[in-house]
């Protein structure tokens, strides 16, 4: 197949587009650990406030109910914001080898990106039930969970460009480079005539 055929350089294809694009995966891999320090950081970040935030549900027992989503709402969160340090910590300890920038390392850091995202949002939901527990006033709650979804909305705005981008790249991008149409060849077998010019009649 053309896949495995060499150019006069004892080149695959596959070969040639490594070393045309080799500038490029330097920039993808420095521009993920740098972002996956960041996420890090915010991961526990989140871990140590939810479990600061476990001892502070154990203690408080008015609302049963309250209690048990609080309860659930922080566990949610610890075990999302826990494995995301453990993704993002396997990105930054990562060989950065081709096979692993074209497959293993994006799906990390998507699947990082997620459960960022899942602990971040559990972490307000474990905030606004909080309110709920420490206020008997209907305005104060309201407003509490208002305010809280907006930092919600506002990471998952600034960061679904990327994250689609990530996906699209990874799971659909093959598509890019099938034939959409079938491509028809033709060979005439009837040798050619030439004139007495050297022309092809």
């Amino acid at each position: 197949s053309f896949r495995n055929k060499m150019n006069n350089c004892d080149q695959t294809p596959e070969d040639l587009f490594t070393e045309e694009h080799r500038d490029l995966m330097k920039e993808s891999e420095e521009w993920m650990k740098k972002n996956a320090n960041v996420c890090l950081l915010v991961a526990t970040l989140i871990v140590a406030v939810v479990f600061q935030a476990a001892f502070d549900v154990i203690s408080n027992k008015e609302n049963e109910t309250v209690h048990v989503i609080l309860f659930i709402s922080n566990a949610i969160a610890m075990s999302a914001s826990s494995t995301a340090i453990m993704l993002f910590l396997a990105i930054l300890i990562s060989r950065f080898t081709k096979r692993e920038m074209f497959w293993a390392l994006p799906c990390r850091f998507i699947c990082g990106i997620i459960s960022l995202f899942i602990s971040v949002t559990f972490m307000m939901v474990s905030f606004c039930l909080a309110t709920f527990l420490a206020s008997k006033s209907s305005a104060i709650r309201s407003c509490t969970c208002i305010l809280q979804a907006l930092p919600i909305l506002l990471f998952l705005y600034l960061v679904s460009p990327v994250l689609s981008d990530f996906i699209k790249t990874t799971f659909f991008s093959e598509s890019a480079f099938k034939h959409r149409k079938p491509v028809l060849q033709y060979y005439d077998p009837r040798p050619e005539i030439r004139g007495p010019n050297n022309e092809v009649g």
